[in-house]
């Protein structure tokens, strides 16, 4: 991997255009932020100061995991919807769970391809670096396929054990959202080892 380093200038000494990202312009004197792709790159990405404009790691990153990373950053996201919708049912939230890994897994199965693709370019009889790379995604890849919640739906409270979804029972809602919790987190860590 081979993410950009993002360079702050405080006082811009000319005009440097619109930002990138939200199209804000970046006149003289205003602060802002730069960073280059790629090795010997001499394009500079430019964005402003705003939160939602910080460049993230898959935008600067130069490698062939740079797809993979941006799908890793969607699925971060929508965990994070997932785990807020406390108004799903379990089989909705596994089911979404599994739906975005897999939507990451066959990111990784692009970038498989291309390893092995120069591996082959190479005559590598799969003993190449980037054969190597392509063995460790092709795992991460299936085990995101594979990924199952460590714990069975939900339980009620003791006065509704078998229905853990009771209207208007705080306790019964508490189980729920713990659960929710559990599983969110138990996703993100799957999705965490993938290491990219």
């Amino acid at each position: 991997m081979s993410v950009a380093q993002v360079h702050t200038v405080h006082r811009a000494n000319k005009d440097q255009g619109k930002c990138e990202h939200c199209g804000a312009l970046l006149p003289k004197g205003s602060a802002y932020r730069w960073y280059q792709v790629g090795f010997r790159s001499h394009f500079k990405h430019r964005r402003c100061m705003l939160p939602g404009c910080t460049p993230k790691p898959s935008e600067r990153e130069s490698s062939l995991l740079s797809s993979v990373m941006a799908a890793s950053e969607n699925a971060e996201s929508q965990l994070a919807r997932i785990g807020a919708d406390y108004g799903a049912s379990p089989d909705d939230v596994v089911s979404d769970i599994q739906t975005t890994l897999a939507e990451v897994a066959d990111a990784a199965d692009d970038v498989v391809q291309q390893y092995r693709d120069q591996d082959e370019q190479f005559g590598g009889g799969g003993n190449t670096d980037s054969a190597e790379r392509a063995d460790t995604l092709e795992e991460a890849a299936s085990e995101l396929r594979d990924w199952q919640p460590p714990q069975d739906a939900p339980e009620g409270c003791e006065e509704h054990d078998d229905d853990w979804q009771a209207e208007g029972c705080d306790a019964c809602q508490q189980h729920k959202e713990d659960w929710l919790l559990d599983v969110v987190a138990e996703a993100e860590a799957a999705l965490a080892e993938v290491g990219v």
